[in-house]
């Protein structure tokens, strides 16, 4: 009898571990279909998030060298930038970007050159000039340049 037993009990603990076993190769299949299925779903949204980043980055860029257009033209205009620094580049204040929680500083350089130059009309002590305007913005991944044209008139002064 305790023979009998002993057979019985042994074909059940075999039966029962190997249904364990099947239930967890049946867990991991349905996670890796599951994993194949959601990651679809995830890739496409992250990739959007990251060009949207980019865009706002170059956006960004354009504001600053706009910005950084319109300070050198106010100080051509007002005769506060030398004209001894045509052809060098010179560097302006850094500015901060900050996006996807993330904030990085840009740093800002300008040179601007003379493409034309025309006296007055009426042969005054000024003179029209034709520039070229860089704005060069660099950041640690990122090197841009933009180029503007504007006409300023640089008025000689008179030493008595």
């Amino acid at each position: 009898m305790s023979r009998q037993f002993l057979y019985k009990r042994k074909p059940d603990v075999i039966t029962i571990k190997s249904k364990k076993g099947f239930v967890l190769l049946e867990v991991l299949i349905s996670l890796c279909l599951i994993s194949l299925i959601a990651l679809p779903m995830i890739r496409g949204p992250i990739f959007l998030f990251r060009k949207d980043i980019e865009l706002l980055t170059k956006l960004e860029f354009n504001r600053i060298a706009d910005l950084t257009f319109v300070e050198v033209k106010e100080e051509l205009y007002k005769n506060t930038l030398p004209w001894d620094i045509e052809g060098k580049a010179f560097s302006l204040e850094n500015e901060e970007i900050s996006l996807g929680g993330h904030s990085f500083a840009v740093q800002r350089s300008c040179s601007f050159h003379v493409s034309k130059e025309k006296d007055s009309l009426d042969k005054t002590i000024s003179k029209y000039r034709k520039l070229t305007l860089k704005v060069q913005l660099q950041t640690k991944s990122c090197n841009e340049t933009y180029k503007y044209i504007l006409f300023v008139q640089k008025s000689m002064r008179l030493s008595n």
